[in-house]
């Protein structure tokens, strides 16, 4: 999976191991992707800086939920209780803890979904 961030930084957060992730989701019309709701809270988070690109693959993408929350506020916290321990702090510039403000912003998200959909391991 790639991401591409721009314009706006943001929180993305990674929930902890999902078993049977694959048989439980369920297609999202609204963003036309299959979905599902994680359980407990996030594990860990990254800070997407404007201008970055997120790639990863393996355990991370087919048994973690992870998202990109809805932030009607414009502000998140980075390494808190509600977002998980912030594991790119040093790379993105940023501290557990600290305010993110977001504006708008435009991600570029490329799956490859086919094969991870059609396995049921």
């Amino acid at each position: 999976m790639a991401i591409l961030s721009l314009f706006s930084p943001a929180v993305l957060r990674f929930y902890p191991k999902q078993p049977g992730l694959r048989q439980q989701l369920e297609w999202d019309d609204e963003t036309d992707t299959p979905a599902h709701a994680p359980d407990g809270p996030p594990q860990q988070c990254l800070v997407l800086q404007p201008r970055s690109l997120l790639l990863f693959a393996g355990d991370a993408f087919e048994t973690h939920c992870h998202e990109v929350a809805a932030c009607p506020s414009g502000r998140e916290v980075a390494g808190d209780a509600e977002s998980g321990e912030l594991v790119n702090g040093a790379l993105a510039g940023a501290e557990a803890g600290e305010t993110v403000v977001r504006g708008h912003r435009v991600s570029l998200t490329i799956r490859h979904l086919l094969e991870f959909l059609l396995t049921t391991t």
